[in-house]
């Protein structure tokens, strides 16, 4: 599904980059159709096309404006058509709508014109296709409407959108230092946009999103301990540990002390006060000042060959969690500590990794339904494309 990277309407957009210049608008090559140019225009639809098609054809819903669709001698066009779906119309204004943010974003980048006209038309028929899905759950509820708990729903539904629509359209407002409606509308109109079409495309939206939802979370919700366990069974490569180790590290300087003998007790000393449970921290920034300033008592490196200084991991690897040892160095010792030795091998199934597994089994589960599920309402309709001159 496509409809993450359509979520916000290009309202949202506006609000946040507030007076950019608008967008070099390449568009997808999509030609408005003229009623009175009588050219055959290209349509797409779920059904396989006619075997022939006659020099003078029947004029479709594609080829007449919204206002008045029965009407073939009216010269001028106010409204143009992107798709029907199922004799419902999506406008070019809701299309570019959708993906107004996108389009802008892209107009500010250091692309040539070839490469932004390319992302422009894939932005573009992406955001088409997702006006296509949302326009198919809509009807799809519409036909379930006279159910109590749907109109339950799409009241509910309805304000919510309404009211996440207004407080956009405030925060846009402020950010334009706009203060009507009327002000506001002029300047969306600027922009190829208009205030009623953007509350309707945020009804459809948060409408169709909920109503998937719902519809696929039975499947979700299957998802149970015995699945977990089947999945990390069938996976074991996945869940494979390599050996690293999380320790401490703390210098002592023998050039600091009176002999390096007395460097090797202070040492020692601290190891044995280490085992009996003191703060490492507070050791460390008492005994080695300088480099806990730096490292914060961390060692370096976590895996074989990684580990510095490399006279450490020796000894290092062998520490099991809260051990500390000595390391011998020419210019002093150091005093280690091991946090967490990862042993190698498959991790175990725990509280953590359970949660991981179901995360993921849910969200496939979830894909794989609304995927099957629009396919099903694709199926059953009669979908339309106007003329996209490649």
């Amino acid at each position: 599904m496509r409809w993450q990277a359509f979520l916000a309407a290009g309202l949202a957009c506006a609000a946040m980059t507030g007076c950019m210049h608008d967008p070099a608008y390449v568009g997808d090559g999509f030609q408005p159709i003229n009623v009175n140019d009588g050219v055959v225009r290209t349509t797409r639809s779920q059904k396989p096309d006619a075997e022939s098609t006659k020099s003078n054809p029947t004029k479709s819903l594609l080829d007449m404006p919204p206002e008045r669709p029965g009407d073939p001698n009216l010269a001028h066009v106010c409204a143009t058509i992107r798709a029907v779906v199922n004799g419902k119309v999506i406008l070019n204004e809701e299309v570019r709508a959708a993906c107004y943010s996108r389009i802008k974003q892209i107009s500010v980048e250091t692309v040539s014109a070839t490469e932004r006209s390319a992302k422009q038309k894939e932005i573009l028929l992406n955001a088409l296709e997702v006006l296509v899905e949302w326009e198919l759950l809509n009807q799809d509820i519409e036909l379930r409407s006279k159910s109590p708990q749907m109109k339950k729903f799409l009241e509910k539904m309805t304000e919510a959108a309404d009211k996440d629509f207004d407080r956009t359209l405030k925060g846009l407002k402020a950010n334009l230092s706009l203060k009507t409606d009327d002000e506001i509308q002029d300047w969306l109109q600027q922009q190829g946009l208009s205030i009623e079409g953007l509350r309707k495309q945020k009804r459809k939206q948060m409408i169709a999103e909920e109503y998937m939802r719902q519809m696929v979370m039975p499947f979700v919700d299957r998802i149970g301990h015995q699945e977990i366990v089947e999945y990390y069974l069938s996976h074991p490569e996945e869940f494979q540990l390599t050996e690293s180790v999380q320790w401490q590290d703390l210098m002592i300087d023998a050039g600091q002390y009176q002999s390096r003998k007395e460097a090797r007790q202070v040492a020692e000393q601290l190891v044995k006060r280490l085992q009996g449970k003191e703060d490492f921290l507070k050791l460390a920034e008492l005994y080695d000042p300088r480099g806990f300033q730096f490292t914060r008592g961390e060692g370096e490196g976590k895996k074989r060959g990684q580990i510095r200084p490399r006279e450490a991991e020796a000894l290092l690897f062998t520490l099991r969690d809260g051990q500390a040892a000595v390391v011998e160095m020419p210019n002093g010792f150091h005093v280690v500590r091991m946090v967490k030795h990862t042993m190698p091998g498959r991790m175990p199934l725990d509280n953590k990794l359970q949660s991981q597994i179901r995360d993921r089994l849910r969200n496939e589960a979830g894909l794989r339904e609304q995927r099957q599920f629009m396919n099903r309402l694709k199926s059953r309709a009669t979908i339309v494309y106007s003329n996209i001159v490649q």
